[in-house]
């Protein structure tokens, strides 16, 4: 077990939920459906996160940092359909974008350290 606080990879989920939640208030109307499952899989990312944190085991642990890497994944599909749809401004799609890949990149060095 471990306090999630202290890992520099939430701090960088926090931040991306904030960032998502910030391009989504300006975005272009319609396509809520689309806003919700973005903002949803942005938020997961950080609560598996904390949620593993918790467990038990290392094993446990991982467990719960593959699902946040399933919704950086997620989140990122999202976001290349909303950007390419013109629901959230290029730009700032491609700024997101480049967090979630910051994310998934600690995520797996962490997993990889849980493994060994």
């Amino acid at each position: 077990m471990q306090d999630f606080r202290n890992l520099r990879v939430w701090h960088e989920a926090i931040a991306f939920a904030v960032a998502i939640d910030r391009a989504i208030a300006k975005a272009a109307r319609g396509r809520a459906n689309l806003k919700h499952q973005l903002q949803s899989s942005a938020e997961s990312i950080h609560a598996n996160i904390a949620e593993g944190s918790g467990q038990r085991t290392d094993p446990q642990f991982a467990r719960y940092l593959s699902v946040a890497l399933g919704s950086t994944t997620e989140a990122t599909s999202h976001l290349m359909l909303a950007r390419e749809i013109h629901v959230i401004a290029s730009s700032t799609a491609d700024e997101l974008l480049a967090q979630t890949g910051r994310i998934r990149g600690m995520l797996i060095n962490l997993i990889k350290r849980l493994d060994t």
